[in-house]
């Protein structure tokens, strides 16, 4: 490699490690590890659950359980989308708290990111936790009755693997996301030409409603000793 190839590329890296540690640093300023409990506790109340409940696997209220995805897994799965230095519109689906979106925002100032959540209560500490991160924005929706619109989405990712995944595909080797929430992902994604990676943890697509299977990322998650992250685009 030519000696000036090899500056560009070392100057590149450099930028990319600043950028990465100010994002990380950002994001511990917002979204304090120390706070972990408090928001966890914060998702509890969310889905009805008081403290030290008891609840049968069967209960609905699971499909809404708080989780806070690895960070490093996050990472992974940004570099997978290949749109690092693009401008890029990216959607967290089910977003808490927003500090997966937070992040994204944190660590691609060019990116317009954007969460969706059901719950108020998680909305609303969105909303104060982020205030100070212009390229981010969160809504309050129930998107499996009220689908967003995502037809200049790039990027969408959903930590899907507390919602139900009643079927398994032997030709994936992966089960299959329930289909309301498929079905509510083909609806929002249905006039979005931008070639849009979907983003899904520990759950696939099913193939019938129009997804294709790109690439699994076997990446980090502290709560689950690991996910499989499977990313699908979807069929023209």
């Amino acid at each position: 490699m030519l000696w000036w190839v090899t500056l560009v590329v070392s100057a590149a890296w450099r930028r990319q490690v600043a950028r990465e540690d100010a994002a990380s640093a950002a994001l511990e300023a917002a979204y304090p590890e120390a706070e972990l409990g408090l928001r966890v506790r914060l998702g509890r109340e969310a889905q009805g659950l008081a403290p030290g409940a008891v609840v049968r696997s069967t209960d609905p209220r699971l499909e809404l359980t708080y989780g806070e995805f690895s960070i490093d897994g996050v990472r992974r799965c940004l570099e997978a989308a290949g749109l690092e230095e693009k401008e890029v519109r990216f959607a967290d689906i089910g977003s808490g708290t927003g500090r997966i979106a937070a992040f994204a925002a944190l660590r691609n100032p060019r990116w317009e990111c954007r969460g969706y959540e059901i719950s108020e209560t998680l909305h609303a500490e969105a909303l104060r936790r982020s205030a100070e991160i212009p390229n981010v924005r969160f809504e309050r929706r129930d998107v499996l009755l009220d689908p967003p619109d995502l037809s200049d989405v790039d990027v969408v990712f959903a930590y899907a693997t507390a919602f139900p995944a009643p079927e398994w595909s032997p030709d994936l080797g992966a089960p299959l996301l329930d289909n309301r929430w498929t079905r509510m992902l083909q609806v929002a994604l249905r006039d979005n030409s931008r070639k849009c990676r979907v983003m899904i943890t520990d759950r696939a697509l099913d193939p019938a409603a129009g997804f294709v299977l790109d690439e699994v990322l076997d990446v980090p998650n502290r709560e689950t000793a690991g996910s499989l992250v499977f990313i699908h685009t979807r069929e023209d």
